[in-house]
């Protein structure tokens, strides 16, 4: 008579190899890669979230209403007041700071191109997220806004 073979044990020590080689691939990874979704800069745009609260808040109270939007590479503003009416005279810039690690922030000046409207053209081989800064100034009013703006690949 023929004794039968026992796979269990051979099934069971295959199983605990394949679980530690799996485990060693996560610990490397977790350890050696950062994901793209981490800000390397989180720490001090926490600090600044307050900040541009505090500016949201007191642009409201003065009853001015920022919206922005990105068509394509094109940044846009609407600037207007309590009562929906367009906003005028307002110089802006908008400051990038690009993803990926680079240091030197782009700036870009904001032209009024209708009644309340300011916009400016991005630089086409910009892509994906990119925090940045709006300022808005008028005489001695300041609006400021931290934003994180998504920019489509073409």
């Amino acid at each position: 008579m023929k004794e039968k073979k026992n796979y269990w044990f051979a099934g069971l020590i295959l199983l605990a190899v394949i679980f530690g080689l799996m485990s060693a691939w996560s610990f490397y990874r977790a350890g050696s890669e950062v994901s793209s979704v981490v800000d390397p800069d989180y720490y001090n745009r926490g600090i600044r979230y307050d900040e541009s609260q505090n500016s949201l808040k007191e642009a409201e109270e003065m009853g001015l209403n920022v919206a922005v939007e990105v068509e394509g590479h094109l940044f846009l503003v609407d600037l207007s007041a309590a009562d929906t009416s367009p906003v005028t005279g307002f110089r802006g810039h908008i400051s990038l700071q690009h993803a990926r690690g680079a240091t030197t922030p782009s700036s870009f000046a904001l032209h009024e191109e209708a009644p309340g409207v300011y916009s400016a053209e991005l630089p086409p081989d910009l892509a994906g997220t990119v925090p940045a800064r709006l300022s808005l100034s008028r005489d001695n009013l300041l609006v400021e806004r931290q934003l994180l703006l998504y920019i489509r690949r073409d």
